[in-house]
């Protein structure tokens, strides 16, 4: 994962070679993590339970909510909701609109659909 090096990190998440793979496929932290769903890491966060971005982001990466929420696994991930927050997903979808006209594009219907590329 990329945040293996962290320390904090690292006491949760033991190397494969020390734990043996029939104990980190069974009943470990990295199996929980592994099968943490989307609607959880939303439910966790505050500001991503109201967020009309949230179907599109789903709490972002795992790292960065680590990193942005002082070791927890499950934070938001900042530098996703700068990301929409500042409109640079709206940016990059009418770019592509532009760029590739009959390009089909989830997020670009329900940003038209819902009147936010005006």
């Amino acid at each position: 994962m990329a945040i293996s090096n962290n320390e904090a990190f690292a006491k949760d998440y033991p190397l494969l070679h020390r734990t043996g793979l029939k104990a980190c496929l069974t009943d470990s932290t990295y199996m929980k993590l592994a099968s943490t769903r989307a609607i959880d890491v939303l439910d966790h966060n505050g500001k991503c339970r109201d967020c009309k971005y949230r179907r599109f982001c789903l709490g972002g990466c795992r790292a960065g909510g680590f990193m942005s929420n002082q070791g927890d696994i499950l934070g938001a991930d900042e530098s996703i909701c700068r990301m929409f927050m500042n409109g640079w997903v709206h940016q990059l979808v009418r770019k592509i609109k532009q760029l590739r006209p009959t390009a089909v594009c989830p997020t670009a219907k329900y940003f038209d659909e819902n009147g936010e590329l005006a």
